[in-house]
């Protein structure tokens, strides 16, 4: 491992695991909202606070008028359609299954980085794919005997595809860090998503109007979501793409479904096995192998994917 690295690999576990506790909190807060009303409100209040750092920190937005339909674009695809998915398919499929569709998310997140981003791969990096498929294939079976084929499979092409969308978002911010801050790359997304989940709202008529009769442990919840997921994880996770590259941090995601089944086995009595238990291991020794791929560039030859191309100022979507 490079000299230095251990400190962002060790970040990224630890972010991720933060965030596993995100499907527990979602299931609590969708027992009382719908799934359009609760994305709304979540990319409303976290849009509006990455949106006001970036303006007392910067004084100004840096982003061209000519940006704002790409960056709109993506923001509804990145977070609202993506949201739609993995909410629906949490509805479906519980907290575990939501998890256990995780498990996938490294293979997605690393092979659009590798397609947007021309970045170069280590030969071992087909490794630690092979061991996430195999990870997600043995939580997959595990999650098949506890439940339903039609369970299993219906959430998991749900959270599948959205997981495509969310990646998007994710390996575009590189593209556009030297245009604007983080912060603002991160608030223009999210307001976009919050502007397009609030009008499917109105269309659909399914508003919060439980949010303020919710418990304790709804509000607990929404506001670790708002602030915790999709403004400390977010901002961290996109700021790591600075120190690791995006289809090597793409296997953190690891801790992230371990995280989450455990959560959702403790705190809402969901059945695991022992099949569960070595696709956990198999995803945790996917990220070993990405983490020791710094160790030597000497001895392993690097796999160019795409030739790089000229920087230019202009980003084609």
């Amino acid at each position: 491992m490079k000299k230095g690295l251990f400190k962002y690999f060790l970040l990224a576990a630890v972010v991720q695991t933060v965030w596993g506790l995100t499907p527990s909190a979602s299931k609590i807060v969708l027992e009382y909202l719908p799934v359009e009303g609760y994305s709304a409100i979540r990319y409303t209040v976290s849009g509006l606070i990455f949106l006001a750092y970036s303006l007392l920190k910067n004084g100004r937005l840096s982003a061209r008028i000519s940006d704002l339909p790409k960056l709109g674009l993506i923001g509804i695809l990145a977070y609202a359609v993506d949201s739609l998915g993995t909410l629906y398919g949490l509805k479906i499929g519980g907290v575990l299954n939501f998890a256990l569709a995780s498990s996938m998310n490294a293979i997605i997140t690393a092979g659009v980085a590798i397609l947007v981003l021309r970045e170069q791969i280590n030969k071992r990096i087909w490794i630690a794919a092979l061991l996430s498929i195999g990870g997600g294939l043995a939580l997959f079976l595990g999650k098949y005997d506890v439940s339903t084929l039609e369970i299993a499979a219906g959430s998991l092409l749900l959270i599948w595809g959205a997981y495509v969308f969310e990646a998007l978002g994710f390996v575009f911010s590189k593209k556009y860090k030297e245009r604007m801050p983080l912060t603002e790359y991160i608030a223009l997304l999210q307001i976009s998503a919050a502007i397009f989940m609030w009008s499917l709202s109105f269309a659909t008529g399914r508003f919060p109007v439980n949010v303020l009769r919710m418990p304790t442990a709804g509000w607990v919840s929404l506001m670790f979501v708002c602030l915790i997921s999709c403004c400390a994880c977010y901002f961290l996770l996109y700021w790591l793409l600075n120190h690791i590259e995006g289809h090597k941090l793409a296997f953190f995601d690891c801790f992230h479904t371990i995280a989450a089944a455990v959560f959702g086995a403790a705190l809402f009595g969901e059945p695991f096995n022992i099949k569960m238990l070595i696709g956990g291991g198999l995803l945790l020794s996917a990220v070993i192998v990405v983490t020791r791929m710094g160790q030597s560039h000497d001895n392993e030859k690097l796999v160019p994917v795409f030739e790089p191309e000229p920087i230019s100022g202009k980003v084609v979507i």
